[in-house]
């Protein structure tokens, strides 16, 4: 399947509602700013990111040719300028990071991410990673980690109201549902989307051929359904002690719902890009001249 290339979207374009808003609401907080500030100041943060990138297994061209082509390929189809450093850690659970100190990024994946998956899969986990960068969540999402880890001899740790982490932790939860639409736009195959996020519930490799897209959807929909009030309250509790991430079965619904809103394919035609006969550069499909050698395109 040939994928549309975008050109000129933002991140705002796809981005999701309770993304917005809790992303608000962290920024209301008045000490939000200095936090800030003190944990890009903090040299434990720029000496975590350098043993990460000792630890790890560096993605390039020539390490990891596919892998690598596929990183490619979902940079430029979202219009991605913070290009990261890509690498592999060792781990079957099939998942996935970004971590940044500055102006400098970073896209870890999990082994099982590549041996588990197939690479429209594959395409969406690194879509999803992208698209925290291109919505600039990382350094919120790295502070997000610090600040829950057990890391004990944190500076900034002490002067962090507790209501603050826990707004900072919802918005991370919140975030992953426009990183997950950000994953479609990179693989644009709803299903192999939806099967990426049932294999990270835990399916058994021996059942992978038989993953039921359908039922594992209804079963979202039984349990969002069959929430009380009281339920939803508990599910927040959790959810906001416990997780870093939305549950699975939510995530499918979410990006689900936004396929059926007919948002997804809105996108995709809108920013849809053309490229030139001539000189090969990209541009929106409304253009009528190339930007790049003044081409004339008959539209």
């Amino acid at each position: 399947m040939e994928r549309i290339r975008l050109c000129k979207m933002e991140a705002n374009a796809y981005e999701h509602p309770e993304d917005r808003e809790t992303l608000k609401v962290l920024k209301g907080f008045s000490c939000f700013e200095s936090i800030i500030k003190s944990f890009m100041d903090w040299n434990g943060v720029k000496a975590d990111y350098v043993v990460r990138k000792a630890s790890n297994f560096h993605v390039t061209k020539e390490t990891c040719p596919e892998l690598n082509q596929l990183m490619d390929d979902a940079i430029s189809i979202l219009n991605i300028d913070d290009v990261p450093r890509v690498y592999l850690e060792w781990g079957y659970n099939i998942n996935g990071y970004t971590w940044g100190y500055r102006d400098t990024t970073m896209m870890v994946l999990n082994t099982g991410v590549i041996d588990l998956m197939d690479d429209m899969e594959q395409t969406f986990v690194i879509g999803h990673e992208l698209g925290h960068i291109k919505s600039k969540h990382v350094i919120y999402h790295t502070l997000a980690k610090v600040l829950t880890s057990s890391i004990s001899n944190i500076p900034i740790i002490g002067s962090v109201p507790e209501l603050f982490v826990l707004a900072l932790t919802r918005w991370s939860r919140m975030s992953e549902f426009t990183a997950d639409r950000a994953g479609l736009l990179a693989c644009q195959d709803v299903n192999a989307a939806l099967r990426a996020i049932i294999k990270m519930s835990g399916v058994p490799h021996k059942y992978f051929d038989k993953i039921n897209v359908e039922s594992f959807l209804k079963e979202a929909e039984s349990l969002q359904k069959d929430l009380s009030f009281t339920d939803k309250a508990f599910e927040k509790v959790l959810n906001a002690v416990y997780n870093d991430h939305p549950w699975v079965l939510i995530r499918a619904l979410e990006l689900k719902k936004w396929v059926d809103s007919g948002e997804y394919e809105q996108i995709l035609n809108e920013y849809k890009a053309i490229r030139c006969p001539v000189c090969g550069h990209y541009t929106i499909k409304s253009t009528t001249v190339c930007p790049k050698c003044d081409t004339s395109f008959n539209l």
